[in-house]
C-alpha cells in the first residue's frame, strides 16, 4: 500500500511556516475538505486516493519530491502459499 506520510507532511509544513491545513490546502490547490478527508483516512490506516495533479500541488507547496511524501508498506502476497 502506498500512503501519504503525515509526519513528513507536518515536518515540511512547519519548515515552510505553513501552520494550518487550510493554509496548506490553499497553497497546494487542494480544497480544505479534500485535504482533511485524505488526512483523516490516512490517520485511520487507509490509503485514500488523490490525483497526481494534487500530489504535484503538495510537492510544490512543500518544495519537495513526491518520494518525500509517500510511504510504501508491503501487503501480504495473495499468491504466497502458507507453510
Amino acid at each position: 500500500m502506498i500512503r501519504l506520510d503525515l509526519k513528513k507532511v507536518s515536518e515540511l509544513s512547519a519548515a515552510r511556516r505553513i501552520h494550518s491545513q487550510a493554509e496548506l490546502a490553499r497553497i497546494s490547490g487542494w480544497t480544505p475538505r479534500h485535504l482533511n478527508r485524505v488526512i483523516r483516512e490516512t490517520e485511520k490506516g487507509g490509503a485514500p486516493s488523490f490525483s497526481i495533479k494534487m500530489l504535484n500541488g503538495l510537492c510544490t507547496a512543500l518544495r519537495c519530491p513526491p518520494n518525500s511524501l509517500l510511504v510504501y508498506e508491503a501487503e501480504p502476497d495473495p499468491f504466497e502459499v502458507a507453510a
